[in-house]
């Protein structure tokens, strides 16, 4: 875990020349090995066979990403979920029993999940304007592993999987956009419909863990008396979670800090080129109507939505407790007010390190503080006002 945090993960940390409301992509394949069934129906010594076998192969094997295989027996609980916060496993993973594990490349674009879903998830996560590389790179660990192991294969269905959802290419392929102009107009339904026409689906970001979900709680003490409201959830719930469709399963209407995953729909049927090209005609559209939008937002609303702005960096510089929740609507009106030129003294960067250090996993290792809500909620404070103490809007 150390050495995890201590480096940034390249799609976090490489900024390409990329339309803003694209944060990061992610292109998943899930593949079976014939001999065993699939993981939830494996007892333990299937399971270890399993990892043994997958491991043999990625053991030193200097075709694939320099990186190591993390056994889920060597780590925590909180280690687990710091994984699942970057991205590096899906909450599939995260849920499941027995002998498991995933192998990380040291860049943290890549993972290797045993024994979650599927006997075998590859996993790539690539930075906005860079899909193709996502694919690239499951294409080749997946050509790797295909020529060594045994894949369950239908000469009709093409690759099976213990979800139908994922049966035939096994590919999912997301994006993860940033779309406060179309939220903000009130514009989602209809790219939603206009989405779900193209086969592909728009779906919003649920905060937390549902195996132990809880209403958010709100202190008296937090200054509602004086028009504030400091709304801090429990611990559990100071965190995002991606599962093998995309997103934990929510309307966009509800999601968190404007924050939307747009994913593939089908994948029996469809080579991967016609999904890829099919998200990527997705992405442009949407992009497309995400700057449109925010050209009318700021050309009607300008002056609203810059003194928004202003009074969410009055709060990031100076709050003394945030919620995960208020976390993200911060940061959103910041990525905003960045990405049209009306941000000094930060940058997209900072923004993207924000979206994996501000979870509780994170502020747990990275702080050494106890899972307490308020405890969890002081120390994001800490980090937006060390973030924050140089940006002023112009």
């Amino acid at each position: 875990m150390e050495y995890l945090l201590s480096h940034i993960p390249d799609w976090v940390a490489l900024s390409p020349d990329s339309p803003e409301p694209v944060v990061a992509y992610h292109c998943s394949l899930v593949r079976n090995i014939r001999d065993f069934v699939f993981p939830s129906c494996c007892i333990d010594d299937e399971r270890r066979a399993v990892e043994a076998r997958v491991c043999d192969v990625l053991e030193g094997n200097p075709s694939l990403p320099k990186g190591a295989y993390y056994s889920v027996s060597d780590m925590d609980d909180v280690g687990m979920r710091l994984l699942a916060e970057r991205r590096l496993i899906t909450y599939e993973m995260l849920c499941a029993a027995g002998p498991r594990g995933v192998y990380i490349s040291e860049g943290q674009s890549l993972g290797i999940m045993v024994n979650s879903s599927d006997h075998i998830v590859i996993r790539a996560i690539a930075p906005g304007g860079a899909m193709a590389d996502a694919w690239d790179c499951v294409n080749q660990v997946d050509d790797l592993l295909g020529g060594i192991l045994d894949f369950s294969y239908h000469e009709r269905l093409g690759y099976l999987s213990k979800s139908l959802h994922m049966t035939g290419t096994g590919l999912r392929v997301g994006a993860l956009l940033h779309l406060p102009g179309l939220a903000m107009m009130r514009q989602l339904h209809s790219v939603e419909e206009s989405m779900k026409k193209q086969h592909v689906r728009l779906r919003g970001m649920v905060l937390g863990d549902p195996r132990a979900a809880t209403a958010p709680i709100e202190d008296s003490l937090s200054g509602s008396a004086y028009g504030l409201s400091a709304i801090v959830e429990a611990g559990s719930c100071q965190c995002m979670y991606m599962d093998m469709l995309g997103a934990l399963a929510v309307s966009p209407a509800t999601t968190s800090g404007n924050l939307y995953m747009l994913t593939n729909q089908d994948t029996l049927g469809l080579s991967e080129v016609e999904i890829l090209f099919q998200l990527d005609q997705a992405v442009s559209e949407i992009v497309t109507r995400e700057e449109e939008a925010r050209l009318h937002l700021m050309r009607d609303h300008g002056a609203g939505i810059l003194d928004s702005i202003g009074r969410a960096l009055g709060i990031a510089g100076g709050a003394r407790q945030i919620g995960m929740g208020e976390a993200l609507l911060l940061a959103s009106l910041m990525r905003l007010a960045e990405a049209q030129g009306h941000m000094e003294g930060l940058d997209r960067l900072a923004l993207n390190r924000l979206l994996l250090e501000s979870q509780s996993a994170h502020l747990q290792i990275m702080r050494g503080i106890a899972p307490d809500d308020r405890t969890l909620a002081g120390a994001r404070a800490d980090l937006f006002r060390a973030l924050f103490s140089d940006a002023a809007i112009n």
